[in-house]
């Protein structure tokens, strides 16, 4: 969902300068305002299963929307510590707590050419490369993508070789689950990121715990256990990027079997092919399954899901084909246009007159055009 900057900012780029105490480290080495607008248009074919005459809906919305305006501020303090900042330049409706527009405010200290520590507002250290990707940037996602709240108060120490191609982050945050057990939850996650370059072929791998709220009167506190593995190989012209995600969700004493997980994975793929200058064609795929019995027979019988990242019996696949392009002589301004469809079915919430459980079926079909603007101050006044 985000770009996580882990060695944009206290990685590869301070290490080249690591020792050279002369050199002036600027102030603001990022200064810039980013922008999306787009057209959209979505049509939803839902049907409720099995009931005696099936519910069919047929929902379409399009029109033109703002899709992201984002400011970006980040630079050196002095030799040992930085800063990075992007806020949202929205309205966040009905929100009270205070940061929900920040993605990150952070301060960074680069003991060593080797160690650094970190403190504020960040993204979760979790791997896989459509996390990794900035928001305005990832252009359609899945259920997952939507309901992960990554963007939370954090400390992390991180690790980077000697040659800058692997670092290694060991991070405590607030859990993503704060958001649903409420904004004085005490929950917390710990999380395990190495960031690989192995030439062509990269790496964001990840562990992780997340503490969860309790599920109600019958359920203590539980944990989620997270890994995500994403892969990517590079090349001038194309790369492609294999995330495999997998979840598991555990009421804690519930019952005492090591059958009572929730079971959910995810398999994301993109692949970028590079035409010219300008020109980028897109392909990207998803697929979700949600295996756990246990889970589902719980959420029929007391109306809790145990991980609200996926849905009771959730299975969810889409697909699509893009194009982006960058005017020759400013780079900056970005035009897009893609179209998916996809699939997405889960549990429903009731039973009917025969006591047969309702299944939700959604089918969908997007277009998408738009255009993203990057205001880079620091460029604009170089010239």
């Amino acid at each position: 969902m985000v770009t996580l900057l882990f060695c944009s900012i206290d990685g590869r780029a301070q290490n080249a300068n690591n020792g050279n105490t002369e050199q002036k480290k600027p102030f603001f080495s990022t200064l810039r305002l980013e922008a999306r607008a787009d057209f959209d248009a979505r049509s939803t074919t839902t049907l409720e299963l099995p009931l005696q005459s099936d519910i069919i809906s047929s929902v379409a919305h399009y029109g033109f929307q703002g899709k992201y305006f984002n400011l970006h501020m980040g630079g050196n303090l002095t030799d040992k510590f930085s800063y990075y900042f992007r806020q949202r330049i929205i309205a966040n409706e009905g929100s009270s707590r205070f940061f929900d527009n920040t993605d990150f405010l952070y301060l960074n200290y680069q003991a060593n050419r080797n160690f650094s520590f970190r403190f504020g507002k960040d993204a979760l250290a979790v791997g896989g490369y459509e996390y990794d990707a900035a928001p305005i940037d990832v252009f359609f996602n899945g259920y997952y993508w939507d309901n992960f709240y990554c963007f939370q108060i954090a400390t992390s120490a991180a690790y980077t070789t000697d040659d800058g191609n692997h670092t290694v982050r060991l991070q405590l945050a607030n859990s993503p689950y704060v958001h649903y057990g409420g904004a004085d939850a005490s929950l917390f996650s710990y999380n395990l990121l190495w960031n690989g370059s192995f030439g062509h072929f990269k790496t964001l791998y990840s562990a992780s715990v997340f503490e969860r709220a309790p599920l109600g009167l019958l359920l203590n506190e539980g944990i989620v256990a997270y890994v995500a593995l994403g892969n990517m190989l590079t090349f001038d012209k194309f790369n492609i990027y294999v995330d495999f995600i997998g979840q598991a969700a555990s009421p804690h004493f519930l019952y005492e079997t090591d059958e009572d997980y929730g079971m959910c994975y995810s398999v994301i793929s993109r692949a970028d092919f590079k035409l010219n200058d300008s020109w980028t064609l897109f392909a990207k795929g998803a697929y979700t399954r949600n295996t756990s019995e246990d889970e589902l027979l719980y959420f029929h019988n007391h109306g809790i899901n145990w991980n609200e990242l996926t849905l009771p019996d959730q299975e969810e696949c889409y697909g699509g084909l893009g194009v982006f392009f960058r005017p020759e002589g400013y780079r900056d301004i970005r035009f897009h246009a893609f179209i998916a469809t996809g699939m997405h079915n889960y549990a429903g919430t009731d039973y009917d007159l025969n006591n047969r459980r309702i299944e939700v079926e959604e089918s969908f079909v997007r277009f998408n055009a738009g255009v993203s603007w990057n205001i880079n101050f620091l460029k604009a006044f170089k010239k």
